[in-house]
């Protein structure tokens, strides 16, 4: 049996989870990759695929939906599927951005469906958004 470095360090169930990622990123993503760059697409039915497998909610806890192996595993996904599609690992990766703070710090009232972590595609998708902060700011989200 051979075994690699991360053998002792990944969990039997991390080990799964990339190796699932591994194969969907090489059989499904990979193909679509040169197109989704060259006509500037975005790879909707790539992160539909990667939403109904339950990989949207690495991170989250499974009492909001989620399947609660960490960041690490997301991490796994990401390298997984950056190396198939830098773009889908990037709008992949958003989602970490926007759902890991709700995650870490939100009340309960953040973590519910109907305030922060919504399901699409049979994944979760955490909600995010610029706010108005003040008049005459960069962040400005209202144009003014």
């Amino acid at each position: 049996m051979v075994t690699s470095r991360d053998d002792f360090y990944l969990t039997a169930e991390q080990r799964e989870m990339r190796g699932l990622v591994r194969a969907l990123a090489r059989d499904r993503i990979a193909p679509q990759a040169a197109h989704v760059d060259e006509a500037e697409a975005y790879p909707e039915e790539a992160l539909k695929l990667l939403g109904e497998q339950g990989l949207m909610g690495l991170y989250i806890p499974e009492a909001y939906g989620g399947t609660d192996m960490g960041t690490l595993a997301f991490c796994l996904a990401v390298e997984e599927i950056a190396w198939a599609c830098a773009s889908t690992a990037i709008i992949y990766l958003v989602q970490y951005v926007g759902g890991f703070p709700i995650v870490a710090a939100g009340t309960e009232a953040a973590l519910s469906p109907a305030h922060g972590l919504r399901r699409d595609h049979g994944g979760l998708l955490a909600l995010g958004a610029w706010s108005r902060l003040r008049r005459g700011l960069d962040l400005d989200a209202g144009g003014s």
